[in-house]
């Protein structure tokens, strides 16, 4: 639901202002064993946070996909949840 009310609201602002863009991105991780790991790319290895004036506090080399529309958002989100580790 938090999805869809996000992309409404975008969609209603770029309407009624004309100049503005928005620009949509997810990335997912987890935090399992004091290790970031990506769950985009969990390849990758363990991750770092880092933290710079600009960014603030980022993951370092984290994957973030652009998405366009709710089902953009829901299959990264679907994706990630797919590559999350679970114990038995």
């Amino acid at each position: 639901r938090a999805a869809r009310q996000i992309c409404d609201i975008m969609k209603r602002r770029s309407d009624k202002q004309g100049h503005n863009t928005y620009a949509l991105k997810a990335a997912c991780f987890e935090i399992y064993n004091e290790q970031v790991i990506d769950l985009l790319n969990p390849e990758a290895g363990p991750l770092q946070i880092r933290e710079s004036r600009s960014q603030g506090f980022f993951i370092e080399n984290l994957l973030v996909v652009d998405c366009q529309e709710v089902p953009d958002l829901m299959e990264v989100f679907k994706e990630g949840m797919r590559n999350r580790k679970v114990g038995a």
